[in-house]
């Protein structure tokens, strides 16, 4: 049988989400013309969202729908199903290639934010809240300030460390400068033996 955008119309329309996925999860772009391949990318974006307890269904559904026809909201739905999925690196280059697509995407920069800040790149966590936070995203601001805090708190500690690092070195080069004042000392005693 051969597909259609009205067959995957009429599946969507049956609210058959498994069945969408079974047979229009592997179309081939090629196969449909423009239209139509954003008119099925669209059925396909739908048809994922009522597949809500098959996060494998859903991530099927988005693919196919973001090589249909790639736009920066599937691909951010896409990244939401990929993290449950835990497929962090799928979900972190969807989310990053939604903000080349759409740099206003404010849901997109604040993810990606948060997936960043729990990967420890803070710059990069930082760099990606700005941007959400000047597009007014909810939450963004919070989270950049969380950031921030982080960041302070490794400054801190990176300067601690530093501190007790030159501590040390300065102990190692006291102990060693007396090692060798102490040697020279005996070694120094040693030959007023011979001499005499």
């Amino acid at each position: 049988e051969s597909l259609s955008v009205k067959g995957a119309a009429e599946l969507l329309k049956e609210k058959k989400a498994e069945e969408l996925f079974l047979q229009y999860g592997s179309a081939s772009p090629d196969k449909f013309s423009g239209k139509d391949r954003k008119f099925l990318a669209d059925i396909l974006r739908k048809g994922a969202a009522l597949a809500k307890d098959d996060d494998f269904i859903a991530h099927g559904l988005l693919s196919r729908s973001v090589s249909l026809d790639e736009n920066d909201a599937v691909l951010f739905q896409l990244a939401e199903v990929e993290i449950r999925l835990g497929q962090r690196g799928g979900a972190l280059e969807h989310l990053r290639r939604a903000l080349e697509l759409n740099p206003k995407s404010g849901n997109a920069a604040l993810l990606l934010g948060i997936m960043l800040f729990e990967d420890r790149d803070l710059v990069g966590s930082e760099q990606a809240l700005i941007k959400a936070d000047k597009l007014r995203t909810p939450k963004a601001s919070e989270w950049l300030a969380k950031v921030r805090a982080a960041h302070a708190q490794n400054q801190k500690e990176e300067a601690e460390f530093q501190q007790k690092e030159a501590e040390l070195r300065n102990r190692l080069d006291i102990a060693r400068r007396a090692a060798v004042r102490d040697w020279l000392a005996k070694a120094s005693a040693e030959a007023a033996k011979d001499d005499l």
